[in-house]
C-alpha cells in the first residue's frame, strides 16, 4: 500500500516538474551557460565551473564562492593574511603556472576544506623566486588570534614535494591549530582530524570586546598544554555556543550558568569533568591532568544514540491524489 502511494507521489512530482520546465524559456538563459536541469553548463569533475559554463582553475569552488583566492603581488598576499588569518588558519600554495597536476591537487584540497581554512594561490614567478620556490610549496598560517610566540610557530611549510591528498590534509590539520585555540564550528573539524582527546575549557568568550579575559585563560592553559603536545588537544569553548557540550560532563545547571570557567576532557564517549567547586588555576588543571593520566579518574560514559522504532508509527495515511496532481 505504502509502496504504491510513494510511486504515485513520485510520478506526480515528476509531472509537475516537467510542466514547469515546459514553461521555462531556455533561450533566454543559454548565453549564460544555464541548462534546464538545475545547474550551470560546463561542469568539471573538480567542481571547476563558472557561471558561464567554463572551467576556471584559478578559483573554482564547489561551495558558495571560489574555494581560493589568486594572489599576484606581495601587497595582495599581505592583505589576504590580514583579512583572513585572525580566526581561521590560512593556506598559501605556491604553484608554477605549468604545474597542472599540483594545481589540480590544490584545487581539490581547497574545495573540500574551504569552510575550515582560507586558501590562496600564488603563481607569480617573481614572488616564487623571492622565496626560492621553483615548483610546489605549501604553507599554513595558524590563526593569529591563537598564536603565542613563546609556544607556537605562526607559519609552517609542507616538508618535501611529493604531495598526496591524504598526507596534505593530515599535515594541515596538525599544523593549522595553535597549542591552545578557540573551538568554533569552523575549527571543530580540524580538531576532530587530530584524533586526540580534547581538553576543553568552557567560559564566556568575546575576543572582540574582551580579549584580555580570553588571553588570561589561554595563557594559563598553555602552561599545561605544553606538557601534553601530541597527546591531547587544548581548546577554549564559548559557553554560550557549547552549553550542550558542557552538559555532557555532568556539571549542574547552576555550575554551568555561574562558574566562570569549567574544565573537562572528552575522549570518544568518555567525559572527565574537573570538579566545579575549585578556583581555576594552572596548578589545579595540572593536578587534574596528572590524575587523569595516572588512571585515577572514573569517566562519565555517554549513552549510545538510539532511535525508538515505536515512535515512527504504522498508521495508514489516506492521501487524495486528485488534490496533489489533478492532471494525472
Amino acid at each position: 500500500m505504502r509502496t504504491a502511494l510513494a510511486a504515485l507521489l513520485a510520478s506526480a512530482c515528476v509531472v509537475a516538474a516537467q510542466d514547469g520546465m515546459d514553461a521555462y524559456d531556455s533561450d533566454a538563459f543559454e548565453p549564460y551557460g544555464f541548462d534546464p536541469y538545475g545547474g550551470y553548463g560546463g561542469y568539471d569533475p573538480y567542481g571547476g565551473y563558472d557561471p558561464y559554463g567554463n572551467y576556471d582553475p584559478y578559483g573554482a569552488g564547489g561551495g558558495y564562492g571560489p574555494a581560493f583566492e589568486t594572489i599576484d603581488s606581495e601587497e595582495a598576499l599581505e592583505a589576504f593574511l590580514a583579512t583572513n588569518n585572525e580566526a581561521y588558519p590560512a593556506v598559501v600554495a605556491y604553484i608554477a603556472e605549468d604545474a597542472e597536476a599540483d594545481l589540480e591537487l590544490f584545487t581539490q584540497v581547497a574545495e573540500e576544506n574551504q569552510y575550515s581554512y582560507k586558501f590562496a594561490l600564488v603563481s607569480d614567478r617573481d614572488m616564487m623566486e623571492t622565496r626560492n620556490y621553483d615548483q610546489l610549496a605549501i604553507t599554513v598560517y595558524k590563526p593569529s588570534l591563537d598564536v603565542h610566540p613563546k609556544y607556537d610557530r605562526h607559519r609552517s611549510r609542507y616538508p618535501g614535494r611529493d604531495v598526496s591528498l591524504p598526507s596534505l590534509e593530515r599535515w594541515l590539520a596538525k599544523n593549522a591549530v595553535a597549542l591552545v585555540g578557540l573551538r568554533s564550528w569552523e575549527t571543530a573539524s580540524l580538531y576532530e582530524q587530530l584524533n586526540l582527546p580534547m581538553v576543553m575549557l568552557f567560559t564566556k568568550v568575546d575576543r572582540q570586546r574582551n580579549k584580555k579575559q580570553y588571553d588570561y585563560y589561554a595563557n594559563r592553559l598553555r602552561k599545561v598544554a605544553q606538557d601534553y603536545k601530541g597527546k591531547y588537544s587544548f581548546v577554549i569553548a564559548n559557553m554560550d555556543d557549547y552549553k550542550s557540550d558542557a552538559q555532557e560532563f555532568g556539571w549542574s545547571e547552576e555550575d554551568i550558568d555561574q562558574v566562570k570557567a569549567l574544565v573537562g576532557v572528552r575522549d570518544g564517549k568518555e567525559r572527565y569533568p574537573m570538579p566545579a567547586d575549585g578556583k581555576f588555576s594552572t596548578d589545579a588543571v595540572k593536578a587534574f591532568m596528572q590524575e587523569l593520566v595516572d588512571g585515577k579518574l572514573a569517566p562519565r560514559i555517554l549513552p549510545d544514540a538510539t532511535i525508538d522504532p515505536s515512535g515512527l508509527g504504522d498508521d495508514e495515511v489516506e492521501i487524495d491524489l486528485d488534490e496533489i496532481a489533478p492532471e494525472l
